[in-house]
């Protein structure tokens, strides 16, 4: 099987700038190699440091502006991070974002707003797509209802802060 994945790049600032072609002192080479190491041991043994670090350097990509974010990930069936941003992004792409709950915040965020989640604790039983769609908490339903309730609570937040609503753009 055939996997198109991808690296999306959301914080430390050093990986960013490898993405940018910039030149990085060694010492933060040697940072960035640790937290590789550290990710690649989180992997489960799927990956060793070298391997991760090279998919790293060729698959990462960087997203300047939430447009170019969601459809950049629209490109891909399947997004699954521990940042709500990219489910988000990717649900608006047209694809399936999925939130590793990692912490209270994570769970409670993806939870209140029903998008797929799954906590980190499981995903080391994750290991084939068949597997993951089992484990993956998710109700379609659910979803439109809890989209539908937070819009109107939003809305009249900003109409009793005295806002005027207008109707959003849709992207294309």
């Amino acid at each position: 099987m055939h996997h198109n994945a991808t690296a999306v790049v959301q914080t430390h600032n050093e990986f960013f700038r490898v993405v940018c072609g910039e030149d990085i002192p060694s010492n933060e080479l040697q940072r960035m190699q640790s937290n590789i190491s550290g990710l690649a041991s989180s992997a489960h043994g799927l990956f060793d440091s070298g391997r991760c670090a090279d998919y790293l350097l060729e698959k990462m990509h960087f997203y300047s502006d939430a447009h170019s974010w969601i459809d950049g990930m629209g490109r891909y069936d399947l997004s699954i991070g521990m940042r709500i941003h990219d489910a988000i992004a990717a649900i608006l792409g047209g694809g399936l974002g999925v939130c590793v709950t990692h912490d209270a915040r994570t769970h409670e965020l993806a939870s209140t707003m029903e998008i797929p989640w799954i906590d980190a604790a499981d995903l080391s039983e994750a290991l084939s797509c068949t597997r993951l769609q089992h484990i993956i908490r998710f109700d379609a339903a659910r979803f439109d209802k809890a989209r539908q309730h937070l819009t109107a609570a939003y809305q009249e937040v900003l109409k009793s802060s005295g806002l005027t609503l207008r109707q959003p753009e849709m992207l294309p």
